[in-house]
């Protein structure tokens, strides 16, 4: 339990915002609310005493034999309470708390909801999918200031903001217990309509799922959303009291899910946060904020009288990050790495680093040359500490600050267009123990920095584990220079395509590096430089610098090489399911 939960956190916290809950009524359980079923029931029961009739023990089957058919909530509501005043108040007996209750502390938010808007506030969460009628999430939300996007309807569905500009989106799928049309009986429990069909399909396409509280029995319809959805982007964590149900296991294996076991909600959602905030403020290392470093950085960007200033802030910077990651700090001893030290390790860089790539992205895409110099000679010592002895793992791990530096300086060149300081970076002379020389390209690479069985420990489903997490760690300092995903996506891509193809060019070999383009975008950035070099020809960038023997007929060999080695991972062929 340990592990998985720890493994969970580590995930959660590299990855902010990528992960989804889905909870259930077992999440509200200790708060003493009924369930969807036990109203239903205790509605069926004063339906009964109101006929002077005895419907025990089995009030459905009553239901069914009186009436002729199943029990409808909406149809159970207007026989008992005939107006909206009366089934409001009504509902309220089950939902909010008398007086007593309010002292016995029932019927109010439990620890896992606390814990869970605290990880809403902290950005670790932002969707939350539940199965529950009640409001004890939104309760535990406002009362620490964050007011939720509540999605209940269709209607709401279609007037929505998008998922990414919310800072919490909860979506009752079964509805508000206010809201007449909520969903209870088998029947309503079995289809969903179009629109919250593809609401649903867009959060399980691209988000992570952490699943709490919920059997996986009932809910025939949210079943069948998450089995259809074959993505396996983030991966699913499943938690249960303990044995699974068979129907349980069927959704769980359609998502590649990892079981964890759990006492309870309360204890399990408070350990995640607790996790969380530990890892958040044992890493943090940053002594100003990236948004502090973003102001400054454009303001001496804007005018030439700061140029000294800005060359300052540069050093500063790279010195920092140098004193923070030197062999002291990161040890390398003997002996076999550990999963979670690895994981740590790997956290404490991506935070380390965090301003540095900020200001890295913003002077590559607004700034001129005057600082190109500057950022190639401090990405170049960074990535040159001097080599250890001890775990091979961890020594190659030592490179992973440069890694990340590399991808976002490559990034923002791709997305401005300057291959020219593309270029200049990937081969960047880079000093190995003061005896060997060799560009950054050699080594900057996530399948020389963590080897391929490693990177199962990144996440074990994910085809390019390595490259979809830099993926998503950088995704921050390229919000308002990128602020479309699916453009940033592609920048990134073209970037790790780019960088194979100049990696086969220059090392001579009919290989390069692989990363998430070879499954989700290959054939697309490949037909797409293609067109560029029929309408180009030598005047192509990297070409025209002087790469590929100036010659189209050269990369357009190497492409083809690039996409048949590739093309025996059988990648491609799964790539609309990543």
């Amino acid at each position: 339990m340990i592990d998985s939960i720890m493994s969970l956190t580590l995930t959660m916290s590299s990855n902010k915002g990528v992960y989804a809950l889905l909870i259930g009524s077992g999440v509200s359980r200790s708060s003493g609310l009924p369930t969807g079923h036990e109203i239903t029931l205790d509605i069926i029961r004063k339906l009964a005493k109101l006929s002077s009739v005895e419907c025990e023990p089995d009030p459905e089957k009553w239901y069914l034999e009186k009436h002729g058919k199943a029990p409808m909530y909406d149809d159970l509501l207007n026989d008992v309470a005939k107006t909206k005043a009366e089934r409001n108040a009504l509902l309220k007996q089950y939902f909010e708390p008398t007086e007593k209750e309010q002292e016995e502390g029932l019927k109010r938010p439990t620890k896992a909801h606390k814990a869970i808007a605290k990880l809403v506030l902290k950005g670790y969460i932002k969707i939350i999918i539940t199965t529950n009628f009640d409001r004890l999430l939104e309760q535990a939300l406002e009362e620490i200031g964050v007011v939720p996007i509540v999605i209940s309807t269709s209607d709401a569905i279609k007037g929505m903001p998008p998922l990414t500009h919310n800072k919490c989106t909860i979506i009752k799928v079964n509805g508000d217990y206010l809201d007449l049309r909520i969903k209870n009986t088998e029947k309503e429990l079995s289809v969903y309509n179009k629109t919250l069909n593809s609401l649903l399909d867009q959060v399980f396409d691209e988000y992570g799922l952490i699943i709490c509280g919920w059997s996986g029995n009932w809910d025939t319809a949210l079943k069948a959303a998450i089995e259809r959805n074959k993505n396996y982007r983030y991966a699913t964590y499943w938690t249960t009291r303990g044995s699974m149900s068979e129907e349980a296991k069927k959704n769980a294996n359609s998502k590649k899910a990892q079981i964890i076991g759990i006492t309870n909600a309360d204890e399990f959602f408070s350990e995640v946060y607790e996790k969380c905030d530990a890892i958040n403020r044992l890493s943090k290392e940053n002594p100003i904020s990236v948004e502090m470093t973003a102001a400054v950085i454009k303001k001496y960007l804007s005018e030439k009288k700061y140029q000294i200033e800005l060359h300052d802030l540069i050093v500063k910077e790279s010195k920092r990050v140098q004193k923070l990651i030197l062999p002291e700090k990161f040890p390398t001893p003997a002996g076999s790495a550990q999963k979670t030290e690895f994981l740590e390790r790997m956290e404490k860089y991506e935070n380390i680093t965090e301003v540095f790539r900020t200001i890295i992205s913003i002077c590559v895409y607004h700034g001129d040359q005057e600082n190109d110099f500057i950022l190639i000679e401090s990405i170049g010592r960074i990535a040159s500490l001097p080599v250890q002895d001890g775990n091979s793992a961890l020594i190659n791990l030592s490179l992973y600050p440069g890694l990340i530096l590399l991808h976002t300086a490559g990034i923002a060149c791709v997305a401005k267009k300057r291959y020219d300081l593309l270029t200049k970076l990937l081969t960047h002379n880079r000093r190995k123990n003061g005896v060997e020389d060799s560009p950054l390209l050699y080594d900057l690479f996530t399948g020389r920095v963590v080897g391929s069985e490693l990177q199962k420990w990144i996440d074990p489903g994910r085809l390019t584990p390595l490259s979809e997490r830099l993926c998503s760690v950088l995704r921050n300092c390229f919000d308002e220079i990128v602020p479309d995903d699916k453009t940033y996506i592609e920048m990134f891509d073209r970037y790790e395509y780019l960088f194979a193809l100049l990696y086969a060019d220059i090392r001579n070999k009919n290989w390069g590096p692989e990363g998430c383009f070879v499954w989700r975008n290959m054939r697309r950035i490949k037909d797409k430089i293609e067109n560029e070099l029929e309408k180009e020809k030598h005047a192509w960038p990297l070409l025209k610098l002087g790469y590929f023997e100036g010659r189209t007929q050269k990369i357009k060999e190497i492409m083809n090489q690039l996409a048949n080695v590739f093309g025996q991972l059988g990648w491609e062929d799964i790539q609309d399911d990543q």
